[in-house]
């Protein structure tokens, strides 16, 4: 296997779609797959770990895949790189992007994302979590609620990712994603709740759940 995928989770309700997510990606593997959880709380503990870990209980076979939390604040540089080269299913649970930033930049991991991703590991998470491996996401405030949008890591090129619930912003939503890929000649990408979508340069875009609810795209031309 020589690169994995980037995947982008829109949203859950029930925690369902995390376990189906993750047992799709570790079948992709012939062996037992590592997992590795990345919280979302605001000092970056695993606070949110709960929701994820119960939504891993109910999977039938839990034998096929071993989950690993990881506490940057708590971690040096060397335990997070080894961390990360072991993992198979490296997952980023939705925070704010404010934070999501801080801690990309404070522990080099993009780079060790991208080295997880070339070495056949499936890189991603839920929500911002997600999103934020797009060139561009559109995302809601955390204090203001407003719908903005910045720029992100760029490991899926030349797009502008967004998440929605089917809330009554999702048509703003979806109108800020199609101005921003427009006017950044970016490909525009909107997951919807209870929908998983994977990148692989190969393949593109793909929707990982066929009875869900497709994926928005807008292409430049």
């Amino acid at each position: 296997m020589s690169t994995g995928l980037y995947y982008i989770i829109g949203g859950v309700k029930g925690g369902t779609k995390i376990k189906e997510t993750i047992r799709a990606l570790s079948d992709r593997f012939d062996h037992a797959a590592s997992v590795l959880y990345i919280g979302a709380s605001h000092d970056y503990n695993p606070l949110f770990e709960r929701g994820f870990r119960n939504a891993l209980a109910k999977d039938e076979h839990p034998e096929d895949f071993q989950v690993t939390s990881l506490n940057l604040t708590a971690a040096d540089s060397q335990t997070i790189e080894g961390m990360f080269a072991d993992a198979h299913i490296i997952f980023f649970d939705g925070s704010e992007i404010s934070l999501l930033k801080e801690a990309f930049k404070s522990h080099h991991l993009k780079d060790l994302s991208q080295q997880a991703f070339e070495r056949g590991a499936c890189v991603g998470g839920l929500c911002a979590g997600g999103s934020y491996l797009g060139s561009t996401v559109v995302y809601a405030d955390e204090a203001s609620h407003e719908l903005k949008a910045t720029y992100g890591l760029g490991l899926i090129p030349n797009t502008t990712i967004t998440c929605y619930i089917g809330d009554k912003a999702q048509i703003q939503r979806m109108r800020i994603l199609e101005d921003v890929s427009y006017r950044q000649n970016e490909t525009g990408l909107g997951v919807p709740i209870n929908q998983t979508v994977t990148w692989h340069p190969d393949t593109g875009f793909e929707r990982l759940f066929a009875d869900g609810i497709s994926p928005i795209i807008y292409t430049p031309d």
